[in-house]
């Protein structure tokens, strides 16, 4: 794995206790499983005075870095999460480790909060992770301090989104859910405070284990079904201000036979990666589907990063870019090599 320059920082979080260690450059945060639950203790007199401010959403601005999550598949402890610069990918470095199945990351820009969905070994409860991080969003992206959060512990939480009030959105592929935690809970370090917006009943069966999603605008839930998605629907699209379960309506805009895995939605086309190694676009405004790319083994995440595409191979190993439109995209590029690479988040300024 590449970690040129690395210097590694082992923290121990045992029987509740924290220690704090003043962040270094590429320092390393290792996790250890009997870390307690939320131990940010954030002065409350220092909460925003108006949650409804919104900020920039996540989506927008020019690629910054990569963040990378790996794993080794049954191997507990295996789970990481790397940083690579898009100025030099070579300098990519790991910021978090001792995960299980790092599957979904997000990161709130307005906040410098970074997220962590850990799915979990399986009979195990995955976990949604909360850091602090220390950035400008141009040349620095490192740990502020070493306290982590437990957000949401739940049977298999797949994918998370902020929007630009702070929000986080994720799904849990077990649970056949969509859910929300307000940033007022998050700023606080709160546990288990999410609300359910969409979850599979006799009534509602668009949301079969659901494995990744974007929040466009802050608006409009996107999110992939990577079971039935013939009849539940691939690729759904509902609005993120429900006011109560199942109340806000989904929409379904593709159903296809093949299994989908990563899901990027820019504002002509949505993409998303395939479990037979494809690529797809979806063009919104005229609705059709084309063909992007059939040079993947097993692509995982695909995220949009200024004018580019970029995917997380998890057999090869590597992250690729790709040209955005609908033409087939014959000769990916590289970008780096790191083992076990599933999800990728492209983090703009």
């Amino acid at each position: 794995m590449l970690s040129r320059g690395a210097a590694l920082c082992r923290v121990l979080v045992l029987l509740g206790l924290v220690a704090a260690v003043t962040p270094q450059k590429h320092a390393t945060a290792f996790l250890d499983v009997s870390a307690r639950q939320n131990p940010l203790r954030r002065d409350t007199d220092l909460l925003p005075d108006d949650p409804d401010d919104k900020g920039d959403e996540a989506d927008g601005g020019s690629l910054q870095f990569l963040l990378v999550t790996t794993f080794a598949e049954g191997a507990a402890g295996t789970g990481k999460v790397w940083v690579v610069p898009e100025s030099d990918p070579g300098d990519s470095f790991m910021l978090v480790s001792g995960l299980d199945v790092p599957t979904g990351v997000c990161f709130d820009k307005n906040n410098n909060f970074l997220y962590v969905a850990d799915s979990g070994l399986e009979g195990s409860n995955g976990r949604i992770l909360q850091f602090q991080i220390d950035t400008n969003l141009r040349s620095r992206f490192i740990l502020a301090d070493y306290t982590v959060a437990t957000i949401y512990s739940g049977p298999s939480p797949y994918d998370c989104w902020v929007d630009a009030y702070g929000n986080l959105y994720f799904v849990d592929s077990e649970t056949n859910s969509t859910a929300i935690v307000s940033y007022l809970d998050l700023w606080s370090g709160v546990a288990d405070r999410e609300r359910v917006l969409y979850q599979q009943s006799e009534s509602n069966r668009q949301v079969s284990a659901p494995v990744a999603l974007q929040v466009e605008d802050s608006r409009t839930v996107f999110f992939v079904n990577n079971l039935d998605p013939e009849d539940a629907g691939l690729l759904n699209e509902a609005s993120a201000r429900s006011r109560s379960l199942n109340a806000g309506g989904i929409r379904t805009d593709l159903r296809v036979v093949r299994r989908p895995w990563g899901l990027a939605v820019t504002n002509s086309y949505v993409y998303y990666t395939t479990d037979d190694g494809s690529v797809w676009a979806y063009r919104r405004d005229d609705p059709n589907l084309y063909l992007k790319s059939t040079q993947f083994r097993q692509p995982r995440g695909i995220c949009k990063g200024g004018n580019r595409l970029y995917l997380a191979d998890f057999d090869y190993g590597e992250v690729f870019s790709l040209s955005l439109g609908s033409d087939q995209d014959r000769e990916p590029k590289g970008v780096v090599r790191i083992q076990g690479a599933y999800e990728v988040y492209c983090l703009n300024d």
